[in-house]
């Protein structure tokens, strides 16, 4: 079985090639010559590493326990609307004009949960300091182990 946090940074990583995607789209945006829907019609190879990255992420978090999910919702990322979106993307393609910026707010905030459930994870995992003889219970911990 995989983890969550395994799941997590997988995720990450997938954001991390988001963004550089998506700079590099706004690029090729920048040239007048160029609207989104001629990268849509004649798809370059970063058009179509977008829509894999998006659809990658809509993977990854159905792969998440329900807890975790719902405790995104509560930090303002909802995976439902995120598949919803990733839905109409997949249904057409020229979607993804419209709601570029939708998933760029949706990931940032995506981002901003994970960047925090890692650091607690490490936080919790990490080794503590010598033990205090003076605490209590530590003894007795000792003994049963």
């Amino acid at each position: 079985m995989i983890r969550n946090i395994d799941i997590l940074i997988e995720i990450q990583n997938r954001i991390h090639k988001f963004r550089i995607l998506e700079d590099v789209i706004a690029v090729l945006l920048e040239d007048k010559d160029t609207e989104f829907s001629d990268l849509i019609e004649n798809p370059c190879q970063e058009m179509c590493d977008i829509l894999n990255a998006i659809n990658d992420i809509d993977k990854l978090l159905d792969s998440l326990t329900e807890d975790l999910r719902g405790s995104m919702v509560n930090d303002g990322f909802d995976p439902d609307d995120y598949k919803f979106w990733n839905a109409c993307v997949i249904h057409s393609p020229y979607n993804l004009e419209g709601l570029l910026e939708t998933f760029e707010g949706a990931i940032e905030t995506l981002e901003l949960y994970i960047l925090e459930t890692v650091r607690g994870y490490k936080i919790l995992t990490q080794l503590a300091y010598d033990k205090n003889p003076r605490l209590p219970g530590l003894n007795q911990q000792e003994d049963k182990g």
